[in-house]
């Protein structure tokens, strides 16, 4: 019985996540950084006057194309928080967690940055010894220092929990950004006040380059540590949410395969689950019958 409700639990885990993943977001200062990209990343989630209303933003599919199975270019170069060269290649040796953002971002940026800390003392992986976080600035006109002072501030906020050397905070070219976003799908809109359009995406690779899975929204510890494990055994894997999105696809003749499969799945679940509690109730009152005998 124990396992049908944990697993009744955990569909019901599965639903709520369909509507978690969030609509693109943009937020932060004009495009000067500087002193003002330290404030931004300073204040840590404050909204910036400029910030856009995203009301109408569209669907999170339309800004990330799910792109598991396929490699990341890892010759491509770019510079860590103290301004050395570092390709992929160098720093993808094991599972990596890849989180695009933007440093002097206050809104999302800085809320994805902050989640993800949080979760990293949370996950039942270990960071530095199963996998490493990388974030990588989708904005070509943020330098090392303004890496250097996102990291002072994620990894304090991460309490101890990942060594300092197992997160890393890039920055890049324009080439350079543009190639690796291409490579994982990730869509991203500058706009005329130097603010960004992007998803909340998290992204994980295996050792040898290889995209396994996407997390979407707040990262939560278990989808997160689902990520790293799946990118340990580099295997490549829907997301929950894009995994939803096929199953309940509006189209009658979309996916039907899938839907078919879910469906069954779920009455399974349930005549499980149902049969449990019948069982349960069943022995209680033969117990029951057979106490009050006894008295008689």
């Amino acid at each position: 019985m124990r396992f049908a409700l944990g697993t009744l639990v955990f569909s019901l885990t599965l639903l709520l996540h369909a509507g978690g993943g969030g609509p693109a977001c943009a937020h932060g200062p004009p495009a000067d950084g500087g002193a003002n990209s330290a404030a931004a990343v300073g204040k840590g989630g404050q909204e910036h006057d400029s910030a856009l209303s995203m009301t109408d933003a569209r669907a999170p599919k339309e800004w990330v194309e799910e792109k598991t199975g396929a490699y990341l270019p890892l010759e491509l170069v770019f510079r860590d928080e103290d301004g050395r060269p570092l390709s992929l290649e160098g720093i993808v040796d094991k599972p990596v967690l890849l989180l695009p953002v933007y440093y002097y971002c206050a809104g999302s940026c800085s809320r994805n940055l902050a989640n993800l800390a949080i979760a990293l003392g949370r996950l039942k992986s270990v960071p530095g010894r199963d996998f490493r976080v990388v974030a990588v600035s989708i904005n070509d006109r943020e330098k090392s220092e303004d890496a250097r002072r996102a990291k002072k501030t994620f990894i304090k906020l991460a309490g101890g929990k990942i060594p300092e050397g197992e997160w890393r905070f890039l920055t890049g070219d324009r080439e350079a950004i543009t190639t690796l976003t291409a490579a994982i799908g990730y869509r991203f809109e500058q706009q005329a006040d130097g603010t960004f359009i992007h998803p909340s995406a998290l992204v994980a690779v295996a050792s040898d380059g290889r995209i396994i899975r996407y997390v979407y929204g707040d990262f939560i510890p278990g989808d997160v540590d689902m990520a790293v494990y799946d990118a340990g055994r580099n295997t490549p894997s829907l997301s929950v949410k894009r995994l939803l999105d096929i199953c309940f696809n509006p189209d009658p003749n979309a996916s039907k395969g899938v839907v078919l499969a879910v469906k069954a799945g779920v009455l399974a679940i349930f005549a499980a689950f149902t049969a449990a509690v019948l069982l349960l109730y069943r022995r209680r009152g033969g117990r029951r019958d057979r106490n009050q005998g006894v008295k008689e």
